[in-house]
């Protein structure tokens, strides 16, 4: 699988697609719901470093989560953000 296809998922996506806060996800995967977090990514809108998965990772832990994070990752892509003037 390339980047493209294995997209790195922020823990911010993957709350959201499980209906959850970001809080309650960190303690999930603490607690070993969820497996460990693939890497650091430095997000683009903030430049921030934030913790996240690879699609493949989530997949292969819930496939249904994935296709959600996949959707909302596709929705993201559709809108580009612009910068502030």
């Amino acid at each position: 699988m390339t980047a493209q296809s294995d997209p790195a998922v922020t823990v911010t996506i993957v709350a959201t697609a499980i209906n959850r806060s970001e809080k309650t996800l960190t303690l999930a995967y603490v607690a070993g719901e969820l497996p460990p977090p693939d890497s650091t990514i430095r997000d683009s809108r903030n430049r921030a470093r934030v913790r996240g998965w690879r699609l493949s990772t989530l997949r292969a832990w819930n496939p249904t989560v994935a296709d959600r994070c996949a959707a909302i990752l596709a929705a993201l892509d559709s809108v580009p953000l612009q910068e502030a003037a």
